[in-house]
């Protein structure tokens, strides 16, 4: 009974009374810089096309990053452009160096963060497509780490 309560729920919730999509104001306009000084990052809108947001994310040496999330309906893509980016995903810590990516899909708990003395920079794509990525937009030619 409760998980018919739970399915119909849902169902309701996404079917019946879906939540509108922000309008494209809610959003942050390109140049627009999110920065830390707690979490050690500072990220910066690059640009914004067809609802994709180019990201670049400035990690100082030894920076926590950001708490622990998810993106509940886009992806998102990292891409190193220089240092070591560490990046925790479904409990595991991943390394990616430079040209390195890894897709973090919708729903997938995630955290970015630098563990060394030196700043990383990263390049990314959030994208409700998650195949949406041009490697020539971001600058250089990724190596897909899976």
């Amino acid at each position: 009974m409760l998980a018919l309560y739970l399915l119909g729920g849902a169902l309701l919730d996404q079917f019946v009374f879906p939540e509108p999509a922000p309008d494209a104001s809610y959003y942050p306009p390109v140049g627009y810089v999110f920065a830390s000084e707690m979490e050690g990052f500072e990220q910066r809108i690059l640009k914004r096309e067809d609802g994709r947001f180019w990201l670049e994310l400035t990690l100082r040496p030894n920076a926590p990053g950001p708490p622990e999330h998810i993106h509940a309906s886009f992806s998102e893509r990292f891409m190193v452009a220089e240092g070591t980016l560490s990046l925790l995903t479904n409990g595991e810590v991943r390394e990616l160096g430079p040209s390195e990516s890894f897709l973090v899909s919708p729903g997938t708990p995630h955290k970015p963060f630098n563990q060394t003395n030196k700043p990383v920079v990263v390049r990314g794509v959030l994208s409700k497509n998650s195949n949406v990525f041009s490697s020539r937009e971001l600058g250089s030619k990724p190596r897909e780490l899976s």
